[in-house]
């Protein structure tokens, strides 16, 4: 999820959520008819009235599960971690969690949305430190 900084700034900036709509738009994303017409509404029509905060809560939905991250979440490389995590799975007790990480297995990007369950598995394995506990 967007923090509440990132969501104010998108919806104060109508280019920005022109471009993401249109970029949302042109993905292969499998949207249904009312997300298909509120990106339209957004790419085709949006100016300068600021987005209320449900439609800025949608449209980071629909980026977040529509955005692939390849090269880093939270300073570590996204490969690093799904190797990481691949080869640690069966440490894992949750059956959807490693059916998770097995899914990732040879991938080199994973939705937006699905970063923080991966940084969770990375966290449970060590593969990366858990800086939450520290003070």
């Amino acid at each position: 999820m967007a923090s509440y900084k990132e969501m104010l700034d998108i919806a104060r900036d109508p280019v920005r959520v022109r471009a993401m709509a249109r970029r949302l738009l042109a993905s292969q994303e499998d949207w249904t008819d009312w997300e298909h017409d509120f990106l339209e509404g957004l790419a085709d029509h949006f100016g300068r009235d600021a987005l209320t905060t449900r439609q800025r809560e949608k449209l980071i939905e629909l980026r977040d599960s529509a955005e692939h991250i390849s090269i880093t979440a939270g300073g570590f490389s996204i490969t690093t971690l799904i190797e990481g995590c691949w080869l640690a799975r069966l440490e894992l007790d949750d059956e959807d969690d490693i059916a998770f990480i097995e899914s990732l297995k040879g991938e080199r990007s994973v939705k937006r949305r699905h970063v923080g369950r991966l940084m969770r598995c990375a966290r449970k394995f060590a593969v990366v430190e858990d800086n939450s506990t520290s003070n």
